[in-house]
């Protein structure tokens, strides 16, 4: 559009004005989380190119990404037969039970015994304060067996939680394990009050091999930086035979928690420009007067 006078140029600039100020003062939403898919290396990509941009250096390489985008990981195992009390079966880090081999100045790792119960059900709750950047995670029977580690991303640029995956998986299939996590709600700083309990695939289940799901929150509470801050669900862990575990490291999960960040709308930005031409016709026209 040709701009041909002075009030026209005011009334695009109120009009865009206007227009941001309706963006910004609409209701509060809702934030969801929503299921983006099962493929680790688009999803990688995905995320990768929300806080980067496409065509991104930063994007060439899946351990590039996770060395910069992964903030945390809860990882679940089946204890050795004949070491039920010596070796760690859950642990919280930065990359789970191989935490201590690339802890990051700063992060925290804790990991501690949990007795797996074939074929009964644990809930899980996994809580973050974006405030602290302090996450804590807790896995228990209903029959009292519990466990509760905490972890500590320390203060990197990237401190928001908005994406995840749930992974199953079964390494040894002597004993016909399987391993059966599930996501069923979540909360986000946004609205603490209000819970998402309906997702699309937020059961992943495996008797060999890995089976994954990945989440990412809508692209309008990524624009915002909103958080999550709670997520529930359940683990369950079943083998054939009278043994107490499926064996060493046969069986486990792993919640992987991922930080992509995104730019503003560009409608955004062009309103709050507008806001600004507004201002500067309004200060020429005063100036005019005078």
């Amino acid at each position: 559009m040709k701009i041909k006078s002075k009030a026209q140029l005011f009334g695009v600039g109120l009009g865009t004005a206007l227009g941001s100020l309706a963006l910004m003062s609409v209701p509060a939403f809702s934030a969801t989380l929503d299921f983006f898919g099962n493929d680790e290396s688009a999803f990688l990509l995905e995320i990768c190119e929300i806080s980067f941009g496409e065509g991104s250096q930063e994007c060439n390489s899946e351990a590039n990404i996770k060395t910069k985008l992964k903030i945390g990981e809860v990882q679940g195992l089946s204890q050795g037969s004949t070491n039920l009390s010596g070796l760690a079966s859950v642990s919280f880090g930065k990359d789970g039970s191989n935490s201590l081999i690339s802890l990051v100045p700063g992060t925290t790792f804790q990991d501690k015994i949990f007795v797996w119960k074939n074929e009964e059900t644990a809930n899980w709750k996994l809580d973050w304060n974006p405030d602290t950047n302090v996450a804590s995670f807790t896995i228990s029977y209903t029959s009292g067996s519990s466990t509760n580690l905490s972890y500590s991303y320390g203060t990197n640029p990237f401190d928001t939680f908005n994406s995840l995956a749930l992974i199953s998986f079964v390494k040894d299939t002597t004993l016909s394990p399987t391993s059966t996590l599930t996501l069923l709600e979540a909360t986000f700083s946004d609205n603490p009050t209000t819970i998402q309990t309906s997702f699309t695939n937020n059961t992943v289940t495996s008797s060999s091999g890995f089976n994954k799901s990945f989440f990412i929150l809508d692209d309008k509470s990524l624009e915002n930086g909103l958080d999550i801050i709670n997520l529930k669900g359940t683990y369950t862990m079943s083998w054939s035979g009278t043994a107490n575990t499926p064996g060493n490291q046969a069986a486990g999960f792993q919640i992987m928690m991922y930080d992509p960040q995104s730019t503003p709308e560009p409608t955004l930005i062009l309103g709050l420009l507008g806001v600004g031409a507004l201002g500067l016709v309004s200060k020429k026209r005063n100036s005019e007067v005078k």
